[in-house]
């Protein structure tokens, strides 16, 4: 059967779950309402454990003939969802948990990563949902607002509640996040976050993941 990986582009997922995208340009007050907690103050702090994996697997990274997307997932990305658990006990990071929402809408499948209570095995309600991808974010973010909408309707199932569900799309080096509120669809910031950049882009994404945990706590 075909899956979250059937969702070859953001258009297609778009088109065929119904969902709206609030573009900024199209409606600035809709996307300011429902980017608003994005742009709370909440200074962030990296511990010497964060910066000590990341700098190690940034070596790693350029080191390596191919940059596979495994060892982005293991060398650049893990180091950002490990710092952001260890600041929220009662969540939980879980890699390639089997989300299988509505076999009928292609909506079964695995997403790299998903977030959800810490628990002794990951069960509803799922609140993140990361997708690594190599340079493509609107094969990414097809993929990511699937199993967004996946976990969406899991949720709605499982505990009878529409849950505001987060995203994330990233290729190690980029991060782009997203909110689905309903079947309203956001992409937070307008342009990526380059986190091999400098320190100060690794804390923004550090602030924007922190945001998604405190969030979920707020629904």
């Amino acid at each position: 059967s075909m899956s979250y990986k059937s969702f070859t582009d953001l258009g297609l997922a778009l088109n065929r779950l119904n969902i709206m995208w609030v573009v900024h340009t199209k409606n600035l007050d809709l996307y300011k309402n429902l980017t608003q907690e994005f742009c709370q103050e909440h200074p962030v702090s990296p511990t010497a454990t964060f910066y000590e994996l990341f700098n190690y697997g940034k070596t790693i990274y350029w080191q390596s003939a191919k940059r596979l997307e495994e060892m982005r997932k293991t060398r650049l990305i893990w180091p950002f969802l490990l710092e952001t658990e260890r600041h929220h006990p009662k969540l939980r990071v879980w890699e390639a948990v089997s989300i299988d929402a509505d076999a009928s809408q292609d909506l079964t499948g695995e997403p790299d990563y998903s977030i959800s209570k810490e628990d002794f095995t990951p069960r509803p309600p799922y609140f993140v949902i990361v997708e690594a991808k190599q340079e493509d974010f609107s094969a990414g973010w097809g993929q990511a607002l699937a199993g967004m909408k996946g976990a969406q309707l899991m949720n709605k199932n499982k505990i009878s509640k529409e849950m505001t569900i987060y995203g994330a799309v990233t290729t190690g080096d980029e991060w782009q996040f997203g909110k689905l509120q309903n079947n309203q669809f956001v992409i937070y910031p307008k342009d990526g976050i380059k986190v091999l950049e400098n320190d100060e882009k690794a804390k923004e994404v550090l602030f924007a993941l922190r945001l998604f945990f405190l969030n979920v706590w707020i629904i």
